[in-house]
């Protein structure tokens, strides 16, 4: 069985998937709204049109693919206005009042397939004169547009949500985004991509090692070189808080990183904690001992200084509720778990995007992570998805066009799921073989992007040049 990631406060591991639960995919079948067909369409799709007619440089090019924001009902009118920068500049960048939207949300309950027949188009390779723009930046509370919502327009459209922790934060993201792309200004971060991985000296449930193994370590020794980006690791011993402060602070040797790749255990607080809001997902360093972490031993929100310098940084967070969790498991069908009172963002991306001169996007995880998203039944490293998504970025492609590589593999296992559920009817034996396919394609599915969509890197060697 895939290993889940996750530390609770007192110490105890995340818990992998239970035989109850496996009994009861028997009878749950696939779940969720999106039909079978649709998902085969797009797990089959040898075409790399990244979700939209024309490939990859109609997707690079917002006066085509156009762009859209999506408000939740409760959104005020504050962060509307604060968000006036980023509109009023994607509106320019789009040039074309029929590709720029600004987007009715949902009803309470409704899917996205059934809100795009709505508007008179489908869950299919995206037309944007059809009327949804491929961009689609949703500006909600999870409470208000779900995840699953987001998790399903993602399958084709590149979707992104913002939702941060108080009004003024929205307005620093907005100059962030806009004084970033600002051709008259320079480049804020390095031309580099920094990897932090603590393996906790085998201290953990084995996850630490795996990731190391079969996904780090693979990475660093590839990745970059084809983008001319300066690779420099923190792995093992050396992947401590102090470390990460440094990179946030920008007081490394070589200046802020343009990505930056954590991978670690998330903290997990009890659904009754004081601190579940403030604290859970935050980054289990190095410094963990293998007792109920300490703070001493974990990264969270309040640890970040007022003024980090991250501004032009693309955070790519790999952890147990690195950027939020719904209410309930996702991996407990046979009762409701309450995780959280209320499903929920992780307060350090909400502060890296917050923050004056912050973070462009963090790319993560909704609920617990596993290792089966690198490591499977002993198989070479399956770093594919993870190389694909961060060479993209590194090449300049728009964060909701770059990580599409984790919208096919949620479709394409979607396939042996089916089909593997079907044979369950009949033959004994399948259980565990359908809890694999199972967790793999929800771990797939549940990465977000924090952030607008329509962000990209500026990777022209003028812009950010090559470090020596």
């Amino acid at each position: 069985m895939p290993v889940p990631l996750g530390v609770y406060e007192n110490g105890a591991f995340a818990d992998s998937i239970d035989g109850a639960t496996i009994d009861q995919l028997k009878t749950q079948g696939l779940g969720g709204s999106v039909s079978k067909d649709v998902i085969h369409a797009k797990g089959t799709s040898d075409a790399a049109h990244f979700g939209m007619v024309g490939g990859e440089l109609n997707a690079d090019k917002l006066e085509i693919a156009g762009w859209a924001v999506m408000f939740g009902a409760s959104v005020s009118q504050q962060i509307k206005t604060n968000l006036s920068p980023l509109i009023d500049l994607r509106k320019q960048q789009v040039g074309d009042a029929s590709l720029f939207k600004i987007l009715d949300p949902p009803n309470a309950g409704q899917s996205a397939g059934d809100w795009l027949l709505a508007h008179k188009t489908s869950l299919n390779v995206v037309d944007p004169s059809m009327g949804i723009p491929y961009y689609v930046m949703i500006v909600a509370s999870p409470l208000d547009i779900s995840f699953e919502f987001q998790y399903e327009l993602d399958l084709y459209w590149a979707v992104g949500r913002l939702w941060l922790q108080n009004d003024a934060d929205y307005e620093c993201y907005a100059h962030s985004v806009v004084d970033y792309e600002n051709p008259q200004n320079s480049v804020p971060s390095a031309r580099k991509v920094v990897f932090f991985v603590p393996d906790y000296n085998g201290k953990d449930n084995g996850a630490g090692k795996l990731m190391c193994d079969n996904l780090v370590n693979p990475l660093a020794a590839v990745l970059g070189k084809a983008e001319k980006f300066k690779i420099q690791s923190f792995i093992g011993n050396s992947a401590t808080k102090d470390t990460l402060n440094n990179i946030f602070t920008g007081s490394d040797a070589g200046g802020s990183p343009a990505l930056l790749f954590t991978a670690s255990h998330g903290l997990l607080k009890l659904s009754t904690s004081k601190e579940l809001a403030d604290a859970q997902g935050a980054l289990v360093c190095q410094n963990w001992a293998g007792e109920p972490p300490p703070p001493e031993s974990y990264y969270a929100a309040w640890d970040l200084p007022k003024k980090p310098k991250v501004h032009g940084m693309v955070h790519f967070l790999f952890a147990c509720y690195g950027v939020g969790w719904p209410k309930d498991d996702t991996y407990n069908l046979d009762k409701k778990v309450a995780i959280s009172p209320a499903p929920m963002m992780s307060r350090l991306p909400q502060a890296l995007l917050g923050c004056e001169n912050g973070a462009l996007g963090v790319l993560g995880h909704i609920d617990r992570a596993w290792s089966c998203s690198y490591s499977i039944d002993g198989q070479p490293p399956q770093d594919q998805s993870f190389h694909d998504v961060m060479a993209k970025i590194m090449s300049g492609y728009r964060l909701g066009s770059a990580t599409d590589q984790f919208n096919l593999r949620w479709a394409a296992l979607t396939i042996p799921l089916a089909d593997t559920l079907q044979r369950m009817q009949t033959r004994r034996g399948l259980e565990h073989q359908v809890a694999n396919l199972w967790t793999m394609r929800d771990d797939a599915r549940n990465y977000i992007l924090h952030g607008d969509p329509a962000i990209k890197l500026r990777v022209d060697p003028k812009d950010m040049p090559p470090l020596v």
